[in-house]
């Protein structure tokens, strides 16, 4: 007899969840697809250090899938696979993409509901609920933007833990603007806190004028975690002008 052991666990996440998502365009209704509901999708990502097998695993609850059905039989560390609500119109909004693992039953409720993943022994490893209003992003309630839970480290069960933004199944996330922005003053300078997003480039821009346009700074150092971006700018106390300043996302 032979077998493998495997020191480290995978850890399976849904790292996007288009429960809502924008109305079919003119090209898309003349496709075929004029229900909205035919462009959800739910994609998972293994957050873990080692591949994942999927057979046996079940989605739950609002919609249902059984990855023993699916020609996709694991899920390598750093890989997404996407299941949707209709493949084809999927692919018309969003190409053809390979980590489709298949069609799912039923539907993502518009107003929220709980969505489980089980593995083979029947445990659990994803157990949440979403819902379309405060302190949920209402941004992902038909707007077109799509649930993303983008650290993986922190409880998919909280609000909090979860963003509304550009759908990118398959891909990773968008970098997000900066945000929170807080101005202080430090003797002659003035320094701009913001939230940032790990390994994102900002750049700092300045202008004279707002019609005039912007000219780059400095370019920002990513910082390897979201954290408060902080940049100092030195006011030369002889500078009369109005200045405006930017942090821009790359």
């Amino acid at each position: 007899n032979k077998a493998t052991f495997v020191v480290g666990t995978p850890r399976l996440v849904i790292s996007e969840l288009h429960y809502h998502p924008a109305p079919p365009n003119e090209r898309e209704i003349a496709a075929g697809f004029g229900d909205r509901d035919d462009f959800e999708f739910i994609e998972l990502f293994n957050s873990g250090t080692h591949s994942m097998a999927l057979a046996g695993l079940r989605i739950g609850n609002g919609v249902t899938f059984d990855f023993s059905e699916s020609s996709i039989s694991q899920i390598r560390a750093g890989e997404r696979v996407l299941l949707v609500g209709n493949a084809a119109a999927f692919a018309e909004r969003y190409g053809v993409i390979a980590a489709v693992a298949g069609e799912y039953g039923g539907q993502l409720a518009n107003s929220g509901e709980r969505v489980t993943i089980s593995a083979a022994d029947d445990s659990t490893l994803v157990d949440f609920t979403y819902n379309d209003r405060i302190p949920w992003p209402t941004a992902a309630d038909g707007s077109g933007s799509a649930l993303v839970f983008r650290n993986r480290n922190e409880d998919p069960t909280r609000a909090e833990s979860w963003s509304a933004e550009v759908a990118t199944p398959g891909a990773d996330p968008k970098p997000r603007a900066a945000r929170e922005f807080e101005v202080t003053y430090e003797g002659n300078d003035i320094v701009l806190s913001f939230i940032a997003d790990a390994e994102a480039v900002y750049t700092l821009e300045t202008s004279v004028d707002l019609f005039a346009g912007w000219q780059m700074e400095r370019r920002l150092d990513p910082f390897p975690a979201e954290t408060v971006g902080r940049v100092r700018v030195s006011l030369p106390p002889e500078r009369q002008e109005t200045r405006f300043y930017r942090i821009r996302t790359e």
